[in-house]
């Protein structure tokens, strides 16, 4: 179960979780809408993902320690009641908290046991990118917004409108979308802070964070 950060045991670059949560989309039947209910896609399509395995998204009527956390082993998002029941009703933060456990389901299943190995300091030296929280964030920044639904929408505000995300979700595909195409010579890397050689980088990474996130 993830209450916690950890050091992740895979890297993977940001521009790769995005394009990698749009491709979960798939698993549904049918075209998603832009405001989908996550909760029954967790459901619905996630079993597919996982060859069959059922996955669950379960109400806690009772607060455990975190609002909602992924149970890597058996395959569940358990979410406090009230979260589920705004995210049904489409409200933004909710929407992005269950997308944010789906996504530590479909990056971490597996690693339970590596976690556990890490103990209380798994985190310390780590950079912000090569967490799980870092990671799923990500992850579900990109599967509550494809890169087709910002090049259609455009416009921060409709996005926020249409994908019912939060502003900042909103924000963050759209750099990542129009924004990172085309950095000039001396941008500097969104990862480690090093100046940028290249004009074709993608993710804001220098070829060294590029290297180390493949």
């Amino acid at each position: 179960m993830l209450f916690r950060n950890y050091k992740a045991r895979h890297i993977w670059a940001e521009e790769r979780l995005y394009s990698r949560a749009a491709s979960l989309r798939h698993y549904a039947l049918g075209v998603l809408e832009s405001n989908f209910d996550v909760a029954e896609f967790i459901e619905s399509a996630l079993p597919r993902f996982f060859g069959g395995r059922k996955t669950h998204v379960v109400a806690m009527i009772e607060e455990c320690g975190a609002p909602a956390y992924a149970d890597l082993v058996n395959l569940s998002v358990h979410v406090d009641s009230d979260i589920l029941r705004d995210a049904r009703l489409g409200d933004a933060e909710s929407r992005f908290a269950l997308a944010h456990e789906c996504a530590h389901l479909v990056l971490h299943e597996g690693d339970a046991h590596f976690f556990s190995q890490q103990g209380e300091f798994a985190v310390k030296g780590a950079e912000p990118w090569q967490t799980t929280e870092w990671q799923a964030d990500r992850y579900a920044v990109g599967l509550l917004v494809t890169e087709d639904e910002v090049k259609s929408l455009r416009e921060i505000e409709r996005i926020v409108e249409v994908c019912q995300v939060p502003e900042w979700v909103a924000v963050e595909r759209h750099e990542a979308v129009f924004s990172s195409r085309c950095l000039p010579p001396g941008a500097l890397c969104r990862k480690c802070g090093d100046f940028l050689s290249s004009m074709s980088s993608t993710s804001g990474a220098c070829s060294s964070c590029e290297r180390q996130s493949r």
